[in-house]
C-alpha cells in the first residue's frame, strides 16, 4: 500500500476509480437486510473511502495562507 505522495498520476487515478467502484457497489447495497453491526461497519468504510478520495482531491497542490500572500503583495509593492 502506497502512500499518496509516492504514487504517479497513474497509479492515483487507478485507486480513485477503485474507490468510487467500492462507493457504488456500498450504495447499491440492501441495507435492510444487514445487522446493526454490519451496517455500522459498512458506515465506518464509506466514510474512510470519503475521506481517502479528499486526500487525492487535494495531493499536489501548494496551499499559501492569506497573510503570507499579503505579506508578498506588500514586499512586491515595496521591491518595484
Amino acid at each position: 500500500w502506497k502512500t499518496i505522495k509516492d504514487m504517479n498520476t497513474e497509479q492515483r487515478q487507478a485507486r480513485v476509480n477503485v474507490l468510487e467502484n467500492r462507493l457504488r457497489e456500498l450504495e447499491a447495497m440492501d441495507l435492510k437486510s444487514l445487522e446493526k453491526r454490519d451496517k455500522k461497519e459498512l458506515t465506518k468504510e464509506v466514510k474512510d473511502i470519503n475521506r481517502e478520495l479528499k486526500r487525492h482531491a487535494t495531493s499536489g497542490g501548494v496551499y499559501i495562507s492569506v497573510g503570507v500572500l499579503l505579506l508578498v503583495i506588500i514586499l512586491l509593492i515595496l521591491l518595484l
